[in-house]
């Protein structure tokens, strides 16, 4: 008897015969995800599939070649010359040497087969380094550090103040600057929406029937997240660590998609065997429960949260784009010059077919490099007499081929060249580092370099991406007295102690 097949993964929660024994009505709904804290077993049949690394790179190892070699082929330029050169290199129809067209082509393909590589790598390299940060898990009483690749569904996650989210999480309890506890935070989602403005995060609200309170009570108390009914103590959010560590939790949730501002699920106490308790109630998620890979955790000390989606589940690779193949507006001119040049050779191959015809039909000369004529058949008589002239498409195509260099291979060597030298003074330039987030400027693809030049207008309805959100003062007035004094022509305010500092810019405006 063999081995029986695995069921593919589709990201739902497993079928009863292959998860835990769970007996109606506890049986997950179609489309629906479970997840338990504290319970590796349980959630084995999601962490089987399913690994938190990520990956924004454009290439694999096995898909270099053919997907470099399509892309670099749309090329206009490119398509021509390989023809030329396949004409020339397998065919008699060539005045010119097998390899004049093919040797520069494969010279230019593998230039830029290796700026691709090159950014790629960097890229593999920023993935890994992403994969790599650290990640503190919570295992029983201790933290125990690990790597953002090492996250699986069910892991309880300590993330601190200015730390962002390994994976797509729910919040459990926080713990604010003071030591006091509390069950919601603050996180900034600027990576995801480009919103620097802090959005509140509440706790889950569990029901605590059946559990020993002695914990609760040492905490004083227990407390609802803002916004949550407060006529329960039993419907509560977690409120200390040694709980939300030690809890076991059911959490049944929507299977993965890419839905930002929406999220369904429920939370229950359960047992070993992921059955909820028969004294508990499943309490309600939302949204606001959720905090997603890509935010940032503000003016809160610490939080602890359960682990819902990792890998290829979570909300912000879901919404990713496989990287393009972005062409700049440099190479569809390019590509147009390409073409008119293509009209004006076949032009030039068909009147130069015509003036030979003439010449070897008006003088009788024959051109050595120009093979007008067939060979003569025989030694004797027929040897002498003229040359039946060869079919007007096969002398065309010795004339386009001739003059093939009117298409100018070398100008993509060159294009290419000045794209990987812009990438690298991109990552080197001063004037681009941010000392506040010790972060250089990153070219993350150097086919758009070019286009750069010609951005004139910059139009946008979100001010605070131009202003950097920064209110700086410049001057008041308080009973008819001004304080921070008259603004001075070229000058901005840089201080709110009234201090100014020279700036290219022309001042203006009151703040």
């Amino acid at each position: 008897m063999g081995r029986p097949k695995r069921r593919p993964y589709t990201g739902l929660a497993p079928a009863p015969q292959d998860g835990p024994d769970l007996s109606p009505p506890h049986k997950p709904s179609r489309g629906v995800r479970m997840a338990f804290s504290n319970n590796t077993y349980l959630n084995r049949h999601v962490n089987e599939h399913v690994t938190n690394r990520t990956s924004t790179a454009k290439y694999t190892p096995l898909t270099f070649l053919p997907k470099n070699l399509f892309e670099q082929f749309r090329r206009l330029a490119n398509v021509y010359f390989l023809a030329v050169g396949l004409i020339q290199a397998t065919t008699t129809l060539s005045p010119t040497g097998r390899w004049n067209t093919l040797g520069p082509l494969l010279f230019v393909v593998a230039v830029n087969a290796m700026r691709e590589l090159f950014e790629d790598v960097q890229r593999h390299r920023q993935d890994r380094r992403d994969n790599a940060r650290l990640a503190r898990l919570v295992r029983g009483d201790e933290l125990v550090a690990g790597t953002w690749a090492g996250v699986r569904v069910g892991d309880i996650l300590a993330v601190q103040d200015g730390e962002e989210f390994p994976a797509d999480c729910l919040l459990l309890v926080a713990e604010l600057e003071g030591g006091a506890m509390a069950a919601h935070c603050y996180v900034e989602t600027a990576n995801l929406d480009g919103e620097s403005n802090l959005k509140l995060r509440n706790a889950a609200i569990v029901d605590a029937s059946g559990f020993d309170t002695d914990a609760e009570a040492a905490q004083g108390g227990g407390g609802v997240a803002p916004g949550q009914p407060s006529g329960s103590r039993r419907a509560r959010a977690v409120m200390s660590h040694t709980e939300a560590a030690q809890m076991l939790l059911r959490v049944d949730y929507e299977g993965p998609n890419s839905r930002l501002y929406s999220f369904t699920g429920s939370v229950v106490p359960c047992d070993e065997h992921g059955a909820p308790l028969s004294a508990a109630a499943e309490q309600p998620l939302a949204i606001h429960n959720l905090l997603l890979r890509g935010t940032t955790l503000r003016n809160t000390r610490r939080v602890l949260a359960l682990v819902l989606y990792t890998g290829p589940d979570l909300r912000c690779v879901r919404n990713s784009v496989a990287a393009p193949s972005k062409r700049s507006n440099a190479e569809r001119v390019i590509d147009r010059a390409v073409l008119l040049i293509f009209a004006w050779l076949l032009v030039m191959s068909v009147v130069s077919w015509v003036l030979a015809y003439m010449h070897r039909t008006l003088s009788g000369n024959h051109w050595y490099y120009l093979p007008l004529d067939a060979p003569a058949v025989g030694d004797g008589e027929g040897a002498g007499e003229s040359r039946q002239p060869e079919l007007p498409w096969t002398l065309t195509i010795s004339f386009l081929i001739l003059y093939n260099n009117l298409v100018p291979i070398s100008l993509y060597v060159t294009l290419e060249v000045i794209k990987l030298a812009m990438s690298l003074f991109v990552d080197s330039d001063l004037a681009m580092y941010s000392p506040a987030h010790d972060a250089p400027a990153v070219a993350r693809t150097s086919n758009l370099h070019e286009d750069l030049g010609q951005v004139r207008y910059v139009f946008t309805d979100k001010t605070g991406t131009l202003t950097r959100n920064k209110m700086l003062f410049a001057r008041c007035a308080v009973d008819g007295v001004v304080y921070g004094g008259p603004e001075p022509s070229g000058w901005e305010a840089t201080s709110v102690r009234g201090s100014w500092s020279r700036s290219y810019g022309s001042g203006g405006g009151l703040g």
